[in-house]
């Protein structure tokens, strides 16, 4: 597979761990590769951590610098200050990203940092050189109506310091993530994982976005993005919400899709050779073999 390269170095303490106080919030992020490689900012969504792109990780190209930020609430970043809808994560994002000098990047987001992508796109057009999407709420009216009434019920003060509780859980958590159809193809590990960085994240956060998720309209946003964007997404996610690729991709001008079989709503994990290849292939612009 010409010019596609495995890095196996990675492994062997070549993951950068940094803190940076970004609007009053103790931010984490890591970065790989050379600090002169061309910038991909990687943002993970909901509940999730720089970790979601360990499987990336071992098939990077050189030719780039990965940047991936825990977004505030979730991971080691402390939450915002103000609340965590969309078009807040976007703007602190714009300042994240003001604050370590990047000025011109690619941009990768999963799930909700997918609609925080698209929304960060078509408000500061000149920072995005292409665009990458897996599984975007991007319109919330593809939400199931008891969906839609339950991510609001949960935003009472009261059912916040319940939901921190669940949270801290693992076992519940555990046992909620893996009868989930959109977790059928991940493994025991991935999903212990996932229930571990549960139990880190800031239930006011993961609340609010979960919200706002379910009330997004995103439709005029994807319009005015300007970047080539590459819509990636597992064949066989389950939930409507997540599976809205032909809507998108009739939005985004300059889009082009990529289903992956045998995968579900976290393709990274759970087809990460497959992911990576047609990412970095899109990046370069080549043919896909």
């Amino acid at each position: 597979m010409p010019g596609y390269t495995k890095i196996r170095h990675v492994w062997r303490g070549d993951v950068r761990h940094h803190w940076k106080t970004v609007n009053g919030s103790r931010i984490h992020w890591v970065e790989i590769g050379s600090p002169a490689g061309l910038p991909v900012l990687c943002v993970d969504g909901w509940m999730g951590s720089w970790e979601a792109f360990k499987g990336v990780m071992k098939y990077f190209d050189v030719r780039y610098r990965l940047i991936i930020v825990d977004i505030p609430g979730f991971g080691e970043s402390e939450p915002l200050a103000t609340s965590h809808t969309v078009a807040h994560v976007s703007k602190f994002l714009k300042a994240f990203t003001d604050s370590i000098g990047l000025r011109r990047f690619h941009l990768l987001g999963l799930s909700f940092g997918g609609a925080v992508a698209i929304h960060f796109s078509a408000t500061y057009p000149s920072y995005v050189e292409k665009l990458v999407v897996q599984g975007a709420p991007f319109y919330g009216k593809l939400f199931k109506r008891w969906m839609r009434f339950g991510s609001r019920v949960l935003t009472f003060p009261c059912m916040i310091r319940f939901v921190g509780i669940v949270f801290r859980r693992e076992r519940l958590v555990y046992r909620v993530l893996r009868s989930q159809k959109d977790f059928l193809f991940a493994t025991d590990v991935d999903i212990q994982r996932k229930a571990k960085r549960t139990g880190r994240a800031s239930p006011r956060a993961a609340m609010e976005s979960a919200r706002d998720a379910t009330r997004l309209d995103l439709r005029n946003y994807a319009r005015r993005v300007r970047a080539p964007t590459l819509i990636i997404d597992g064949a066989d996610v389950k939930l409507r919400a997540l599976a809205g690729w032909d809507l998108l991709r009739s939005l985004i001008p300059n889009s082009q899709l990529v289903l992956i079989r045998g995968a579900a709503h976290t393709v990274p994990g759970q087809k990460p050779t497959e992911f990576s290849k047609e990412v970095f292939f899109f990046l370069r612009q080549d043919k896909r073999p």
